[in-house]
């Protein structure tokens, strides 16, 4: 379950924000942290991530040894192509469900990716929570992944 929580935040593309976090809407929320998960350089960037989760998704971070933190952020597999949140919606006045959409190349072994890369296109949802007038990511709450192979050239 840990692993496949920290490969989740692995799957999507944002810009950065600058809003201090307590200004953030949700959606911000989860673009700030998907920015610093997919850009992550560095060990101590986990603690970064930390500060937008809550409940048992904070947990997990916590918990998570240098060697999963490398797997999941640091060694990057893949080359985002497109990122985009489909779906709002508000559970409650302090919880808010989101589903983004992400597109994706994973990289070969020693090569960049190339036109006979899979794409690879995940529908993901999230549920942040709204804690002392911000909001945290709380879990995950679905996951759909759809592969698309290219055709090969026939001689």
């Amino acid at each position: 379950m840990r692993k496949f929580v920290l490969f989740f935040f692995l799957t999507a593309c944002t810009k950065m924000c600058s809003k201090p976090h307590s200004e953030m809407g949700a959606e911000e929320v989860l673009e700030a942290y998907l920015n610093i998960a997919l850009n992550m350089e560095r060990q101590e960037q986990k603690y970064d991530l930390m500060e937008y989760t809550t409940a048992e998704l904070k947990t997990v971070l916590a918990g998570a040894d240098e060697e999963t933190i490398g797997e999941a952020y640091i060694d990057k597999r893949y080359s985002i192509e497109k990122f985009s949140i489909v779906e709002r919606k508000d559970l409650s006045p302090r919880e808010i469900q989101l589903t983004f959409h992400l597109q994706y190349k994973e990289k070969q072994a020693h090569e960049p990716t190339n036109k006979q890369s899979a794409t690879i296109t995940t529908e993901s949802s999230v549920i942040l929570l709204k804690e002392n007038e911000k909001w945290y990511i709380a879990e995950v709450a679905g996951n759909k992944t759809n592969f698309d192979f290219p055709l090969g050239e026939s001689e």
